[in-house]
């Protein structure tokens, strides 16, 4: 899923569910944030003290190579279900809606810790709501990832379905290219409103086709019900009807571009609650906390900072919450017998 799922969808439900703006805001921008957190260096405060930060993102492709990358795609992005039997590699695949997912939830729901807990319940969010758009690909580079005829089906002749084609026919042939995640499917799994298929490796013909709009449908209202539960009402509110054809709306929206879409789900949240939505910045809260070297150094110090003054920060407050999810996916995974460490 793109920035119109992550952050506007999300903030749009956690207003529907009562949550207040504040909160509703850390919750979304995590979500987001579990995109774009690319920084996974190391703060040294003037204390002494310091901090090793947390990241669910890459700043190159050459990092998809590097011995941590199982510990980001898999538990943020491509979520597994421990309890699939069958080959190691196909084990590792995505599953839609899997319990997993779902109990890393309810875990950040329950985090005992009230300044984390909205952060962790963001980065949670995340990972569920992967599993309905990655589903059936692998956080690993692995041959189950190498799909070819990449298609879409509602679309017209357009550039959009020329690009996607030429996606499909360059990564069919090209070797060098790494199979990992659904990169060999270009940006389909994420586009709400695609109707699509691919050929699997060594199969005749392709998979069903994938509606992207039904799964979509489907994990917001599921989100729904978890922003129920966060807030402590009764989980199995649906959503009200005026809601929720407002919702398939949006979902349905032809637009390839994630920035337009976010923009037409601000509009509509507006209309919905009479507020706006704040405007999603990737970096600020990072550099916020530690200022701009960390775009160009893996090292920051500080300066006049202490460890207090820094755990009171959004970005300590962040990383947090991707440790405890981390943590819970490792040793859950591993109860499976997936080792991940």
């Amino acid at each position: 899923m793109e920035k119109d799922m992550h952050y506007g969808a999300i903030h749009y439900l956690a207003y529907l569910a009562g949550i207040e703006k504040m909160e509703a805001k850390k919750i979304a921008w995590s979500s987001q944030l579990v995109d774009d957190a690319k920084f996974g260096g190391t703060v040294q405060l003037d204390d002494n003290n310091g901090y090793i930060c947390a990241n669910s993102a890459h700043r190159h492709l050459i990092d998809n190579l590097s011995v941590h990358t199982r510990l980001v795609w898999i538990p943020f992005h491509f979520v597994p279900d421990p309890k699939r039997e069958g080959p190691f590699l196909e084990r590792l695949e995505c599953v839609k809606d899997n319990e997993l997912a779902g109990r890393a939830v309810v875990e950040a729901i329950n985090e005992a810790d009230i300044e984390v807990r909205p952060y962790r319940f963001g980065v949670a969010l995340h990972a569920y709501a992967d599993t309905w758009s990655h589903w059936g690909f692998s956080g690993l580079p692995s041959d189950t990832n190498l799909v070819s005829k990449v298609k879409p089906l509602n679309v017209g002749q357009s550039l959009f379905e020329k690009v996607l084609s030429w996606f499909g026919s360059l990564f069919s042939r090209e070797k060098n290219i790494i199979p990992i995640g659904h990169s060999y499917a270009a940006t389909c799994p994420d586009l709400p409103y695609l109707k699509w298929q691919y050929v699997n490796q060594g199969a005749s013909s392709p998979v069903p086709p994938r509606e992207n709009y039904e799964d979509f449908e489907k994990a917001l209202v599921n989100i729904y019900a978890y922003m129920n539960q966060y807030k402590g009402s009764p989980s199995s509110a649906a959503i009200p009807s005026s809601h929720h054809d407002t919702i398939v709306k949006l979902i349905r929206l032809r637009d390839d571009n994630e920035d337009r879409r976010l923009a037409q789900w601000e509009k509509d949240c507006r209309k919905a609650f009479g507020h706006d939505m704040p405007s999603y910045d990737g970096e600020i809260w990072i550099t916020d906390a530690i200022g701009e070297d960390w775009k160009k150094f893996l090292c920051v110090t500080l300066s006049a900072t202490s460890y207090n003054n820094f755990k009171k920060t959004d970005y300590w407050k962040f990383c947090e919450g991707l440790r405890k999810h981390l943590d819970y996916m490792v040793g859950e995974l591993e109860r499976g017998g997936i080792w991940l460490v």
